[in-house]
Formats: structure tokens, C-alpha cells, sequence
């Protein structure tokens, strides 16, 4: 049977055009090879593929990871280098070179690959940790400075702040603390630890009008408050402003948030002043409005005692006594009156009683 001509070129061409496409490219073998973990039979495949179309990106990984072995480390690194050269905003390049400094515990070359991920991808969590500890390890703090000023330039939560501004103090950058602070302020106003550390670095920076006015506003948000009260009382002491803790005190007093703490400050702050009769008539008249507060008869006791009126102290420690069965302090100030107007028995019974309660002793 005769064959036209054409049909038999046909017939010869397809054959040749589907071999072709039916033998695998050098593409997919290196696939292969490497799915299949052979990776000494893909490498061939990966380096063919990898030179004739280094814009593979697919395979160009594959043929950077084929090339992490012992034997191999000049060559993987020289093609990592120009790989995360031509391709900057590919993560998969840096992870790979990260990973194999890595494993040579060469942490110094691994942090320029993980900050070269977060640069291209800031939201890596993991990667970024890596980073900051192996600055804590190391005692970076320059390095670790550098990194969050990038972070808070870039836009960062508060506690990158925090974290920023606790380095500037440990590299007594008090100025550049403050600076950062006023900046967090401007952006978060409502972070009331922000404000204490600001006053905190302005205090440091003998600034101590900028320091009180803002320990002003964070005790101005908690009125009522002792503990606010009191961190701000103990500001404006250390600042010679008695006058203005004494008010600031009187408020507490004539709130319910009072105990022998602020009582203990308003006396001595009385004393400073000058004004110990004041305190007294103040106390007295609170005792009378507030017969149920045994806490008065304490401080009154106190205070009469210092002043050296020891039979009223006397008088107002034993009353307190009675209702509340006293504390150490309160039984030592006790036996001192009883002591100064002769009374020796007594005051040695006293002073076994504080004795007692130190020891914390029952009944």
C-alpha cells in the first residue's frame, strides 16, 4: 500500500514534537529529584535549569537548598549572596541562608538574613524574636537601639516604646529617652506609664516643673486614689513643695482612702512645716465627725507624743488600745509616754507587748 508523501512527513513530525513534550524537562526532573530527596541527582538538573532561567525562582530555591551540604558551603554561599542580590523582596532566599548559618551556630551572619526578612515582612513574630535575642545575648544594645528606632519610625505598638526607651536608659540617653516619650505621647495619649517615665527622665534631667505636672495629671485621673495620691505626695516632697503635698493629703484624708501611711505623711509634713497644731486641731476635728475611725486615735497619739504632751498621748494611744487591741508601733509609742512621766511598770509592759507582736506571738 502506497503512502502519500505528506502523510508519512506528518506522521514523523508528530512523532517528534510529542517525544518531545512527553521527556521530562530539566525543570522537572530537578523537581523530582528533589521531592524524592536525591538531591546529588538534582542538583545537575536544578544548576542546568538555574542557569539557562535564573528567573526560575521555584527552581533556584530548590537549587539553593541542593547546595547546603558540607562540601558544598563556598558554592552555596556565593549563590545565596547573588540570589538575595537580584531578588530583594524574597523571603524564601533569605530563610534558606538564615537556616544554614544557623546550623554553623554562625548567629552574627544569620541576624543580617532575619533583619533582611523583617524588612521585607515586618509581621514575622518568630524571626523578629530571633533577632532580639540573640541582641540580649550578646549585650547589642547598640544593635538592639537601632532596631527598635526602626520599628518606632515605621510605626510600632507602645511596648516597642517601652522596650526602646528602657535601652536609651541603660545607655544613659536620659534626653533621648524623654524625646521618645514625648513622641509616644503624641501618639497614645492615654498611656499613663509613659507620662511617670517622662517625669521620671525629666526628674533626671533637673527639670523638675515638667516633672511634677505630669505626676499632677496622672494623680488629677485617679482622684481618690491613695496610691496615686501618694506616689504624687512623695514627688512633690522631693521637690520641697510640702505646702502642695499637704493639700494633696487633706484630700485624701477627706476621701474614704486614708490609713496610716497618709496619716504617717500628713504628720510629718505638719512637722516640716511648722504647723504641728494645725495637723492636730484637723485630726481632732475629723475624730469628732468620725468617731468610728480608731485610726485618728493613732495618729493623735502619735503626734501629741512628739509634741511631748504625754498625757494625751497617753489618753488617745490606750483608747485606741481598747478598740483595736494596737499594733507594735503603737504599743512602743506607748511605753515611751509611759516612760517619760515615770511610769516604769507600765512602760516595760508596753514594750513586751511590741516585743510580742514583732515576734508575731498569740495571745
Amino acid at each position: 500500500m502506497n503512502i502519500p508523501l505528506w502523510r508519512s512527513i506528518l506522521f514523523f513530525i508528530a512523532v517528534g514534537l510529542f517525544g518531545v513534550a512527553l521527556f521530562p524537562s530539566e525543570r522537572e526532573m530537578g523537581y523530582l529529584y528533589s521531592r524524592s530527596g536525591e538531591l546529588d541527582k538534582a542538583r545537575l538538573h536544578l544548576e542546568r535549569q538555574f542557569h539557562e532561567d535564573p528567573g526560575d525562582l521555584e527552581n533556584a530555591t530548590r537549587y539553593l537548598r541542593s547546595l547546603d551540604t558540607p562540601t558544598d558551603v563556598r558554592l552555596f554561599e556565593k549563590v545565596g549572596a547573588r540570589l538575595t542580590k537580584l531578588y530583594p523582596d524574597r523571603i524564601d532566599f533569605y530563610a534558606v541562608m538564615a537556616k544554614h548559618y544557623e546550623d554553623l551556630m554562625r548567629f552574627d551572619k544569620a541576624s543580617e538574613h532575619w533583619l533582611m526578612m523583617l524588612g521585607v515582612d515586618p509581621r514575622l513574630g518568630e524571626v523578629r524574636d530571633k533577632v532580639l535575642s540573640y541582641y540580649a545575648v550578646h549585650k547589642m544594645n547598640g544593635e538592639a537601639i537601632r532596631f527598635f528606632e526602626r520599628e518606632v519610625a515605621r510605626g510600632a505598638a507602645p511596648d516597642d516604646y517601652y522596650r526602646l526607651g528602657r535601652l536609651y536608659a541603660l545607655e544613659g540617653r536620659v534626653s533621648d529617652a524623654a524625646a521618645l516619650y514625648r513622641s509616644m505621647l503624641g501618639k497614645f495619649p492615654a498611656e499613663e506609664r509613659a507620662k511617670v517615665l517622662l517625669a521620671q527622665a525629666y526628674e533626671s534631667l533637673k527639670e523638675a516643673d515638667k516633672a511634677v505636672a505630669l505626676y499632677r495629671d496622672v494623680y488629677e485621673a485617679h482622684r481618690g486614689d491613695a496610691d496615686s495620691a501618694l506616689a504624687f505626695v512623695d514627688t512633690l516632697m522631693r521637690h520641697g513643695r510640702e505646702k502642695e503635698a499637704l493639700g494633696v493629703l487633706e484630700d485624701v484624708m477627706r476621701s474614704s482612702a486614708r490609713g496610716g501611711t497618709v496619716m504617717a505623711l500628713r504628720r510629718d509634713i505638719y512637722g516640716r512645716l511648722g504647723k504641728t497644731s494645725d495637723g492636730v486641731s484637723f485630726l481632732e476635728k475629723l475624730r469628732r465627725s468620725e468617731p468610728g475611725n480608731h485610726e485618728l486615735l493613732r495618729s493623735l497619739g502619735e503626734i501629741y507624743a512628739d509634741k511631748g504632751e504625754h498625757g494625751r498621748a497617753i489618753e488617745a494611744l490606750r483608747s485606741y488600745h481598747e478598740k483595736t487591741g494596737g499594733d507594735y508601733h503603737s504599743h512602743h509609742v506607748l511605753g515611751d509616754a509611759l516612760a517619760a512621766t515615770g511610769d516604769t511598770a507600765g512602760s516595760e509592759r508596753e514594750y513586751r507587748e511590741a516585743l510580742r507582736l514583732i515576734r508575731g506571738d498569740g495571745r
